[in-house]
């Protein structure tokens, strides 16, 4: 984890970064000190991307290719811990897609079903489970292991399955710079705009987290190009000015549960191999469109003062980063919670659920950090389990 101790970002901390910040890039570089006069300051986000060598990975250089992957490893991803388990003992089972959970008598997980890609069936059999399926997945399946005891599936008594779900509904808007800046060298995301994340305003609208997206989509804008024959001439010279001077700043906001924006198992559409496919149900309501509406007006003056054309703004729900949170979340009242504060089930003691699915709110912030913090609070519940055990 990389970033400004100095900092705290909206998100204060107990202790420093591990490693220092990565750089700004040249094009965040020119457009912090653009609005430095207007006291609107532009800071390094903290990442889980490395800055220096880390335990056999490399440092980031720049590749500009951290979505979908990073080349190098720079960046984290759970391949990276899944190989050190594979490493200790555990065994990874490719290719197996669970679809359903069964439980005993005394409220026990005992099994869980998969399928493989040829739609044959098998199963895993254990003391102790975890699932970690994100905040769409996991839902679904717990919805769609119903008994005759268990109508509304495992670990569902208080109802709360696939409920509350949230993410962060975003809005960008896209410029072109009065000069070239050459984004597109570092990471696609590196720096922040330090404005909307605590104000005195979240009582009345979302607070958001501004990114400065460093990365410019030549595929696409070559494509529009190609496809408007008009264009052709002065293709190469329309295409030097796009990739030189784009610059994209976007506004991810907070979302507060609500037991009206939830998932379940779709009863109509199936996937390939025969299993239920999720069925989104999501509203934004004026929490969220309030916010849209005043950083919608702040990206606008913060594009007057780039002295910047604005391309294109993207308006509320076009745009998601992909961090689905809530539907099955954490709480003290089994009644109205589906795991308590370790995020072990309230129905099924021997059943734990990691990721941001246990989330009860949203924050501004990516969920990764929070998803590990509490990862390893499951994990020493598991430890204290297992001991006690033995």
């Amino acid at each position: 984890m990389s970033g400004d101790s100095s900092d705290v970002h909206g998100s204060p901390r107990s202790g420093p970064y591990p490693q220092p910040p990565l750089a700004m890039p040249y094009s965040d570089q020119v457009i912090a000190k653009r609005l430095e006069p207007d006291n609107i300051k532009v800071s390094v986000l903290p990442a889980a991307r490395n800055s220096t060598a880390y335990q056999g990975r490399p440092p980031c250089c720049g590749n500009n290719n951290c979505t979908p992957l990073c080349p190098i490893s720079a960046q984290y991803s759970a391949d990276i811990h899944i190989k050190r388990a594979i490493t200790n003992g555990a065994k990874l089972l490719a290719n197996a897609v669970a679809f359903k959970i069964d439980s005993d008598r005394n409220g026990s997980i005992t099994t869980v079903h998969y399928k493989r890609p040829d739609s044959s069936i098998g199963k895993l059999s254990g003391k102790h489970f975890v699932l970690a399926c994100n905040g769409i997945e996991t839902p679904k399946l717990l919805m769609q292991s119903t008994t005759e005891a268990l109508p509304r599936g495992i670990a569902n008594s208080s109802g709360q399955v696939g409920r509350n779900l949230m993410d962060h509904p975003s809005i960008a808007l896209s410029m072109l710079m009065p000069e070239p800046v050459y984004p597109g060298r570092g990471p696609q995301v590196v720096s922040q705009i330090n404005h909307g994340r605590g104000d005195t305003f979240r009582n009345k609208h979302s607070a958001g987290k501004i990114f400065i997206q460093n990365q410019p989509d030549i595929q696409g804008y070559v494509t529009d190009l190609i496809e408007d024959q008009q264009t052709w001439s002065t293709l190469d010279r329309d295409l030097e000015k796009y990739a030189s001077r784009y610059i994209m700043i976007g506004t991810e906001m907070e979302q507060l549960p609500n037991v009206s924006n939830y998932i379940k198992p779709s009863t109509s559409r199936m996937d390939t191999i025969g299993i239920a496919m999720p069925e989104v149900h999501m509203t934004l309501d004026s929490y969220v469109q309030g916010g849209a509406n005043y950083f919608s007006e702040f990206l606008n003056h913060v594009c007057a003062l780039l002295g910047a054309t604005k391309i294109q703004e993207t308006g509320i729900g076009k745009y998601w980063p992909n961090h689905p949170m809530g539907t099955t979340i954490m709480g003290n009242n089994k009644r109205t919670s589906v795991v308590n504060s370790d995020c072990q089930s309230h129905d099924h003691p021997n059943l734990w659920i990691a990721g941001s699915s246990v989330f009860t709110t949203g924050g501004t912030a990516n969920p990764t950090l929070t998803i590990a913090a509490l990862s390893l609070r499951l994990a020493d519940c598991m430890i204290q389990e297992l001991t006690t055990e033995t």
